[in-house]
């Protein structure tokens, strides 16, 4: 086997390392990449000589819209709202006796706006519905950051698989559900 500076090897393979040389050996790589004449300097006519990277790219796609699809329609928790900083959490869980439901009410931050301070002592109702039958509380509304304030009730009713509440704030009304853990 003959030995020319860019092989090298035992003598059985030989291993090309010389660009002119390859492409000598392939004209129509020259002439669709290097050449100036082309006119493959768009997105997509780069695509059609990339084969495995237009896949790799319509692979993210396919990704991207299955995560879409997933939070659309699983990724909501409909027992948790969050609203000028105060996130509202419903929670239920069955018992011998009854369901033991909690309503917390948390203020994650201080209102962005002056007007929109809360005074001490403010508190909003909340309609606790299950299996037809409604029971109104009150809960008061944390003011400061950090702190939360929790209505906790158990309702005498068996059965139905999940409770409502539903309530007010700043003049819009909001329902959370969640089903009755066991």
């Amino acid at each position: 086997m003959r030995k020319s500076p860019e092989t090298s090897g035992d003598g059985n393979y030989t291993y090309h390392y010389s660009r002119e040389e390859r492409l000598k050996k392939n004209p129509r790589v020259k002439a669709a990449f290097y050449s100036e004449d082309s006119n493959c300097h768009t997105l997509p006519c780069f695509f059609k000589r990339n084969r495995g990277l237009m896949f790799l790219l319509i692979d993210v796609l396919v990704l991207l819209l299955l995560f879409w699809g997933y939070t659309l329609f699983f990724g909501t928790s409909k027992n948790t709202l969050e609203k000028d900083g105060i996130t509202f959490s419903l929670y239920a869980y069955g018992a011998p006796q009854g369901v033991l439901v909690s309503f917390i009410l948390r203020a994650e931050k201080k209102p962005s706006h002056p007007k929109e301070e809360m005074n001490t002592g403010e508190s909003i109702l909340v309609i606790l519905h299950l299996n037809g039958k409604q029971w109104q509380h009150s809960v008061p509304i944390p003011v400061q950051e950090g702190s939360e304030q929790a209505l906790r009730v158990s309702i005498p009713e068996t059965g139905g698989k999940e409770v409502l509440a539903s309530f007010s704030w700043k003049g819009k009304s909001y329902t959370l559900s969640t089903p009755i853990k066991l």
